[in-house]
């Protein structure tokens, strides 16, 4: 790591994981800044290179909270060093799953059954009822409660991550965000990143999925992040609870005696 006047910078970063990004540097509406080195994200973590384990390794990424279904976790477990330690929350666990193809080669293979599935905008709206489910299934609740209050309890840097990294990972983080008392923009502005650093990686998959027949917009709507999903989230909680920061304390038990240890967990010094 190499010093910037108060604020570390973290130089070993784990390259070949997809949608991965240190929290670190983001701003507190009270002028308060996340410390780097402290909170990432990421897609999944199968089979990771010995270069990334060892920046995992060097960045001393204690808990991982991997927010994937059982189904997920057997199919590509995460590798990891031996000093990480995961905590699976499968956070769709009660939700019911959409009659859509759930792999990738499903959706190269058969873009008619997608088109037919999800064309002409129901993917959005799919997604639009996921995000919904992420703040009131029963699984979803216990999951987020789980990781905010592991996170403020552990004082080794957290690691969130689903499968790409963008929908669970991308509530995930959003709650914590906000919970440490980051501004809505500054919670969208990190969210969108995905479709910056993580739809890139798709290149071939888009151009042999369009090959097929399909159209690439249906699987971006699927694949990558849109600020209205993040809204149908954020509206369901207000509908539900009457204000967001009601959904944190009632739904995850974000008071203000844990609220205070998030921000002393993650952010740096006033």
């Amino acid at each position: 790591m190499r010093g910037l006047g108060s604020i570390r910078i973290v130089t070993e970063q784990p390259t070949g994981i997809r949608n991965w990004r240190d929290l670190g540097g983001i701003a507190t509406v009270d002028g308060r800044i996340i410390r780097p080195g402290a909170f990432f994200r990421s897609a999944e973590l199968s089979a990771l290179s010995t270069e990334d384990r060892d920046a995992l390794a060097h960045l001393g990424v204690g808990p991982v909270f991997d927010l994937r279904t059982d189904t997920e976790r057997v199919n590509a477990p995460d590798d990891l060093p031996d000093s990480a330690t995961v905590v699976p929350l499968d956070v769709l666990a009660d939700k019911i799953a959409a009659a859509v193809p759930t792999k990738m080669q499903d959706f190269l293979s058969s873009p008619a059954a997608v088109e037919a599935a999800l064309g002409r905008g129901r993917a959005a709206e799919m997604m639009a009822e996921n995000y919904r489910a992420m703040v009131t299934i029963p699984s979803a609740v216990r999951s987020y409660r789980t990781m905010v209050r592991d996170i403020a309890a552990d004082p080794r840097p957290a690691l969130v991550h689903c499968t790409s990294g963008k929908d669970r990972t991308g509530w995930g983080t959003a709650i914590v965000l906000f919970a440490v008392g980051a501004d809505e923009q500054s919670v969208r502005t990190d969210y969108l990143r995905t479709n910056e650093l993580y739809l890139p990686t798709l290149t071939d998959a888009f151009d042999r999925y369009e090959a097929a027949g399909g159209d690439p917009a249906d699987l971006r709507a699927l694949l990558g992040v849109r600020e209205e999903y993040l809204q149908a989230a954020l509206d369901e909680a207000r509908t539900v609870h009457g204000s967001f920061e009601a959904y944190l304390s009632e739904a995850l038990g974000i008071d203000d005696e844990l609220r205070g240890a998030l921000r002393t967990r993650l952010l740096l010094p006033a």
